[in-house]
This record gives C-alpha cells, structure tokens and sequence, in this order.
C-alpha cells in the first residue's frame, strides 16, 4: 500500500503542534529532556556512498525499516510531471527476485506491512515487521533498490499509472483537496520545481512512458542518495552486518547534482482565487521564507504557533469567544531544502474575505509592534517540548526523525540539539522575523471560494488556473 503525504520531512512536531493545544508551563514538569530526545545508534557510511543507522529498543517485538530517498517531485524532468510518485508506486510491482504482487504478499505472510510516500523533496518507504523477518524486509528492499524496482511488464505500468491518474482525480476532487497544491502552484513561478504537484499535472500522467521511469532510477535512485534507518527489537552489530551485505554489493553510481536554483521571486502581494467545490470563503496568506536548517527558520514556526494559540488572544480567540465568526483558523510552516513557505488559513461562512484579512492584519501588525510576554513564550516553549517528546514515541516517526537528522545536519541524533534552536527563541527574534518576512508586499492572497460565488473572492483577484 503507497500513500502519498502532503507534507516535508520538515520535523513531524511541527505538524503535532499545529493540532495540539500548548501546555501551561507547569504541565512540562522538569523532565531531562536531553536524555529523552537522545537516540543512541550507530551509523556507518558504505562504500558506495549510502548511509545505514541501526537504532536498538526493545520495548516491543517490532522493527521499523526506513528507507529515504533524496529525490522527490522537485526532480520530476519538465513535462513528466509525477515521476518520482508513480516510480513510488511501481515499486512495489516486483523486481528482480520478487514477482509481481510478492513484496506485499510475502511481507504479511511473515508480519510485517509496508509503506511510502513522495513529497517534493524526498521518496520514503516504511516497513514494519516482526524480528524474526528482518532478512526478509532486507531482502525486497535491496533488491528493488539494486534492480529498478519495479516489473518490465507493460500491464503493470498502465494499471498502476492509471491508480495514480484515479488518486489524483479523487485528491482533487475533494472540497479544499486541490488548495495546498493550488498555493504552491500560485508562489512558485512554473520553472521552479515546487511549482508542480507531487501528483503530476493529468496530462503529463496520461502520456507518460515506462522509459521516464528508467531515466529518473538511473539517475536519482543511487545508494549515495540513500539513507536506511533499522530502528526497534535488534541487536546493533547483528543488523548493520546484514544491512551491509545486503545494500553493500549494490554498485556505486554517481549521484545527480543538487539543483542550482535562484531564489524563488517574492509573490510581490498577488491576489487570486481558486474557484472550487466548497460551501466555505477561505483566505490563505502566504509568503516565502526560508530553506530547513536556516537560522530563521524556528522563530518563523514559533510565530505561526502564536498567532493561531489562545494564549496570544487575536485569532484563536476571536474564534472560540465568537468575538469574529471564524469557522477555522490555522497557521504553518514548511521548511524544505530549496525555500520554505508560512501560511495562514482563515474561514468563514459568512463574513466577507476582506474582513478577515484586516483581522489577520491587525494580529501581524501586533506581533511585530509587541511580541508575546515571557508567559506566553514559556507556554509555547513547554509546548514544543512536549510535542517532540510525545512525536518520538512512534517507532516509526523515530526512525523518520532519525533519517531527518541524517539529511538536514549530517548526523543521527540531533533531536536535542533542534529543540534547543525553538527553546532559544525570544520575543525580539518572533518580532524580527514577523518584520522581515511577513510584510504586506511579498504575500500572496489566495482566496478559494464556491465556483457559483466569484465574486465572493478578495477585490483584485486573478482566477487561478488550476489543471
């Protein structure tokens, strides 16, 4: 089973908390958090340039098996939009030494499930399975890895080509099912790779070959462009010896360049509007900022979190008190590996979008004349601190959070290290990046409303042609 994620591997907390009231501060306690979030393992690097970390728990009989991949949508070739999502899929339809419809069927015969999913920047499978089948899991995933990963058989390219046709369709026919895609199209100009859908724009999908797949594993799917985590019920030395056998003997091919890209332009205060299947009004304001791992980038997801909690007031409690009919209001970040992005989304079934976006206006304008109190930083802080406890008790997101480590720092553990770059931000550094990014002039409004209802848009607003 492959599902596709409409999120980075920006740190999964992020997510946690965009759902998940912040805690008073006394709720924290005084937990050694750098002792909770350290994940002891070992990590060696093969010679043929691939990274594999085995991390021990044994407070369950199940291992996780993460593979990450550093090539998503964002490497898609022009005009093959939905590449590296249908190649995701693909995989899973046989290989070398497994028939087609053995991997699923020979991994539940013995336990275990898998999964994957695509976003811009990355592919990720996850396999889940008892100890007793870890050479079985090493196996289907290394052969894939090493053999293409996927069947020669034209059937089985048609049919799984035309499930994706048919998820795109079903994504996108859902009410707001088209909007994160629709904003990432609106701020991205079309030669940037953010600007396509991780599901590929239909018709490149419809005329897409089995020879655009070979292309893009030959090119993407190198071992140095891969990291393997092993994490839950193993022993250390035990499970590198057998990874290492495994994806050790794959040869060396030189992976591709990372893409040499101009800063994306600013939205320069666009106005547009989706018109789609909602009973809603729905504004998005949306800038970009900066690329993970950036200086700015925690005092930027602190903001979005202060802006949509109900110790700050503004917002949020306008919604709960009723004081502004607000049906939904949520704020985010994404941080990915060519720029990031910081989105507010304000509903309403009745109020008009330009009463909204002055309320919104007034809380910007807040934020950056006062900044939030010391009691409202440490509630946030508690919060996130929380949050990344209670995100690494999943082995699975552990083993993600591992391979992010992996990717965006150069090395396994830096959990601790991370909560301490959102611990450290003060109000002046919140007001600061409020000033420096979130200004009028380089946002984009997008306004998605009823297709009957135009004119229920934002003033000024361009219709968004979404294909």
């Amino acid at each position: 089973m492959t599902t596709t994620l409409p999120i980075s591997l920006v740190p999964l907390v992020l997510w946690v908390l965009a759902a998940t009231p912040a805690m008073k501060p006394d709720q924290a306690g005084s937990a050694a958090l750098g002792d909770s979030l350290h994940l002891p393992g070992k990590t060696v690097f093969l010679r043929n340039g691939m990274a594999i970390t085995v991390h021990e728990d044994h407070r369950a009989p199940r291992i996780v098996m993460h593979l990450l991949v550093r090539a998503g949508a964002a490497q898609d070739p022009q005009g093959v939009t939905g590449t590296a999502h249908l190649l995701e899929h693909m995989s899973f339809t046989g290989s070398a030494s497994v028939p087609a419809g053995a991997f699923d069927a020979w991994l539940e015969a013995a336990g275990g499930e898998s999964n994957a999913w695509t976003e811009h920047d990355y592919t990720a499978y996850s396999t889940v399975f008892p100890p007793g089948a870890l050479h079985l899991a090493l196996v289907l995933e290394s052969d894939r890895l090493a053999t293409l990963g996927y069947s020669q058989d034209p059937s089985a390219f048609r049919a799984q080509r035309q499930i994706v046709v048919a998820e795109r369709s079903e994504t996108f026919g859902l009410p707001h099912g088209r909007d994160v895609q629709a904003l990432n199209a609106a701020l991205y100009p079309e030669s940037h790779p953010y600007h396509h859908p991780v599901l590929g724009w239909r018709q490149d999908l419809e005329n897409m070959s089995a020879d655009s797949l070979t292309s893009f594993w030959m090119k993407h799917y190198t071992p140095a462009s891969c990291s393997l985590v092993l994490a839950g019920d193993l022993d250390t030395d035990h499970a590198l010896d057998a990874a290492i056998a495994r994806f050790g003997s794959i040869p060396a091919r030189e992976p591709a360049p990372a893409p040499d890209l101009a800063p994306p332009p600013s939205p320069g205060g666009q106005r547009m509007v989706l018109l789609d299947n909602v009973a809603d009004r729905t504004l998005y304001l949306a800038w970009l900022t900066v690329p993970r791992g950036h200086p700015d980038e925690p005092a930027l997801a602190v903001a979005a979190r202060l802006l949509t909690d109900s110790s700050w007031g503004g917002l949020a409690q306008m919604r709960i008190f009723r004081h502004f009919p607000f049906n939904k209001v949520q704020g985010w970040t994404s941080f990915r590996r060519l720029s990031g992005e910081f989105v507010l989304r304000v509903s309403s079934s009745g109020r008009p979008l330009s009463h909204l976006l002055r309320a919104v206006d007034g809380e910007l304008e807040r934020l950056e004349r006062r900044g939030p109190t010391q009691d409202q930083l440490a509630r946030l802080r508690a919060g996130f601190s929380s949050a990344y406890l209670r995100a690494l008790e999943p082995l699975e997101d552990r083993a993600a959070f591992i391979n992010d480590c992996l990717v965006t720092w150069g090395e396994p553990d830096c959990m601790a290290r991370d909560l301490e770059r959102y611990l450290a931000v003060s109000a002046q550094d919140i007001r600061g990046v409020v000033g420096r990014y979130l200004d009028v002039d380089s946002r984009l409004l997008l306004s998605v409303v009823p297709g009957r209802q135009p004119g229920a848009a934002l003033a000024g607003s361009r219709v968004l042609e979404f294909r």
